[in-house]
Order: C-alpha cells, then sequence, then structure tokens
C-alpha cells in the first residue's frame, strides 16, 4: 500500500486506488510466466505464494466485497478487450473469467467506435466518474485489461450541513486558504481515534460501518513527509491496533480529486520491469506471440463532503505486440493530511490519498 502511494508521491493532492491497480495487474500475473511473473506477483505482495494462491485471494475479494455492507455502493468490474485480428489463448480467458468475473471482447482497435465503446464501459461501472479512460488506441497494441471501482457511502453519522463553516487550511506550499470546514462534536458519538508523538487517526464509518475512512493528520510539529515515510506495514498495523474509542471535535475539509497516474514509474522502482520490455517480457499464457505492458495508467475521482464520500478509480493496461517501441483531541484537519478507503474485515484498500 504505501509503496504505491509515496512513489505517486509529486503533487499536494494525491489519490490513488491500490485495489484497482492490484486487480489490473493480477489479471497480468495469470496471462505471465517466468520472471515476469514472479516480479508482479513480488510487487503486489504474493511473493511466497502461488499463482493459484494468488487468483483465489482475488476471486474472494471479487466476489465479496459488493456483499459486505447493503448500505454503500461497491462496484468492482474487470474487462479484457481484445483487438479482431489477436488471438488469445482459451486458458487465459477462462481464468480471468472465473478469478476475477472479467468480461472478454473481441473488438476492431482501429474503429474509433472502440474507443467509444471502452469509455461506455467504464462510464457505466463507476456512475459516470470515469467517462474517458481511453483516449485513443495504437495500431500494435493487441489487448487492453481494465479494471473499475466505484465506491459510495454515506457516513455512519452525517456532518450536519448547518455545521460547515469557512476557515483557514495550510497547504504545503503558498499561503494559507479558505475552505469549507465540516465540523461535528461527538458528545453522543464516540469514533475510533489514537495519536502518538508523529500524528493523530480518526476513523469515520460508512453506512454499516463495513467500509472506513482513515485520516492521518500529522502532528503541527512534525513534516508530513516525515510521516509519508514512516507508512510501513509493520506501522500500519500497530496504528490500527491503537485505534479505541473516544469523543472527538472533528473539523475536515471538504474536497474534490481528480487525476491521471502513470503506473509504470511506480513498478519500474518497485522492480518491476519485464513486463515494460518487449524482449523480456512473457505473457506466453495469454499468447504465443510477443507481448508487453506499454501503457500502465489509472484515473481516479473522490469528493468528500458532509453526507459521505463517492470514489472511482479506472486501471488500464494495455499490451503491445512487438514492433512499437517501448515507452518510457481535537481533530483539526487543516494542514495536509492522508486518507484511506479501506474495508474492514478484508484489510482491503480501496484507496489511499493525501490532501494538501
Amino acid at each position: 500500500m504505501s509503496e504505491y502511494y509515496q512513489k505517486q508521491r509529486k503533487d499536494n493532492n494525491i489519490f490513488i486506488s491500490p485495489l484497482s491497480a492490484s486487480f489490473a495487474i493480477a489479471i497480468g500475473v495469470s496471462g505471465s510466466t517466468g520472471s515476469t511473473e514472479e516480479q508482479l506477483k513480488t510487487a503486489l505482495g504474493f511473493k511466497a505464494n502461488t499463482t493459484k494462491d494468488m487468483e483465489q485471494y482475488y476471486q474472494k475479494l471479487h466476489e465479496t466485497l459488493p456483499l459486505v455492507d447493503p448500505n454503500t455502493q461497491y462496484v468492482s468490474a474487470n474487462s479484457l478487450w481484445i483487438n479482431s485480428d489477436f488471438s488469445v489463448k482459451s486458458a487465459f480467458i477462462s481464468a480471468t473469467k472465473e478469478y476475477y468475473g472479467a468480461t472478454s471482447e473481441v473488438v476492431d482497435f482501429s474503429k474509433e467506435s472502440t474507443v467509444t465503446k471502452i469509455n461506455k464501459w467504464c462510464a457505466n461501472k463507476t456512475a459516470g466518474k470515469m467517462p474517458s479512460i481511453i483516449q485513443s488506441i495504437d495500431s500494435q497494441e493487441r489487448m487492453i485489461l481494465l479494471n473499475a471501482l466505484y465506491f459510495k457511502g454515506n457516513w455512519t453519522t452525517p456532518f450536519g450541513v448547518g455545521g460547515t463553516t469557512s476557515m483557514n487550511f495550510k497547504p504545503m506550499d503558498g499561503d494559507s486558504v479558505k475552505v469549507d470546514m465540516m465540523h461535528m462534536h461527538s458528545r453522543t458519538i464516540h469514533f475510533q481515534y489514537c495519536e502518538n508523538e508523529i500524528l493523530q487517526i480518526l476513523e469515520l464509518p460508512f453506512g454499516s460501518q463495513s467500509f472506513v475512512m482513515d485520516i492521518l493528520l500529522p502532528k503541527a510539529d512534525v513534516s508530513f513527509s516525515g510521516v509519508v515515510n514512516s507508512l510501513s506495514e509493520t506501522n500500519w498495523n500497530t496504528w490500527m491496533a491503537s485505534l479505541d474509542r473516544n469523543k472527538v471535535d472533528i473539523y475536515i475539509p471538504k474536497f474534490t480529486i481528480k487525476q491521471e497516474i502513470d503506473l509504470k514509474t511506480t513498478l519500474r522502482q518497485m522492480g518491476v520491469t519485464d513486463v515494460f520490455n518487449v524482449q523480456k517480457a512473457d505473457f506466453s499464457n495469454i499468447s504465443d506471440a510477443d507481448l508487453y505492458i506499454g501503457i500502465l495508467s489509472q484515473n481516479t475521482y473522490i469528493s468528500v463532503d458532509e453526507r459521505g464520500c463517492e470514489a472511482a478509480a479506472a486501471t488500464s493496461a494495455r499490451l503491445v505486440g512487438a514492433g512499437l517501441r517501448e515507452e518510457d483531541p481535537i481533530f483539526m484537519a487543516n494542514r495536509p493530511f492522508i486518507f484511506v478507503i479501506r474495508e474492514v474485515s478484508t484489510g482491503a484498500i480501496l484507496f489511499i490519498g493525501q490532501k494538501g
């Protein structure tokens, strides 16, 4: 989780979906062999597991997460878009359908209508929040793997609209700016909360409390980068175990973030290199043709207000055939903070971001 996030920290506002990215990458694992397979599994945290173990894990996530809370909306959908002149092995199609619920469709990549069709699929799966994941398709592309992820949840305890007021927010750089700051004092309702020498953590539940948003607020005298660098698996587990019910005076800004992210650089820094190299990539479980990933990108959206949160992501892995060149106690959130949306029982991180 933290590696995806830390590698993407370029702007003040960041929003990514580790879960959406991992679904798209996991499908790639199912189509790969050799060092390509091992590098991708390691990046997903399955180095010590078989590919079958990994596939069964994602099958469980795909089938169970939509059911854990009827009071929230959760949609995760996977699809394969195959160029009409490209042959894909039936075993790969069957595996992606069984473990990821992926649909597959043969289309003509040379037609503009294909771009429209793919974008319409993404829009339909994300309540219209991801309307243009694909701008064009290169003539050497053979297949596009897509994951679309959508979440909408109302706070279990909503903020009163009358409690929202204009207050100063100090960004990472520049002068303070006025923002709409939501306010709630939990005089009768307790929230999961903890703090230590470097940060405060507040957990805000959605719906029936199967999904939550964790907000990690660095202490006023602690650097934001220092907290980001402390986002290790060990620290995360320690912090989550430290959460306890408390009365909290809460101030959180309303905000909206939209982004498009190139995941290739991130994965290279995590040790995944073969998949982007036409001479090293091994996707022989997909096809006997030489393939590599030319584009691996993610589009994201989040809006947080008094009622709750709406978030969406679409991750695309575009496989290219050989011939095209390889592309290179008072919780006052009036300063930059990190936020995470997760499912409680599995610990699955749907989204992670920062408001800077």
